[in-house]
């Protein structure tokens, strides 16, 4: 699979009707994943969690895994408060 180089960085609502921000790879120039190898890919931004009770949730495009092939490592990644 291919990763386009991306200059948009910030998370955004690709439509309006968009459940949750699209986070998207921080990269300066086209990068091709090797099949079936493990590549992380920064993402370029950093959250902080104030309040005690509440997490963040990065989970996989419904699509996007379906038809390039590409996962996140943990299925799900939950980001507690205290993870800083």
């Amino acid at each position: 699979s291919t990763i386009k180089k991306n200059n948009n960085l910030l998370p955004q609502y690709a439509t309006p009707g968009s459940s949750a921000l699209d986070l998207r790879a921080s990269i300066n120039k086209k990068l091709i994943l090797p099949s079936k190898e493990v590549v992380l890919i920064p993402t370029g931004i950093a959250i902080y969690i104030d309040n005690p009770y509440v997490a963040a949730l990065v989970l996989p495009r419904s699509g996007l895994g379906h038809k390039n092939g590409i996962v996140l490592g943990n299925l799900t990644g939950l980001i507690d408060s205290d993870y800083q």
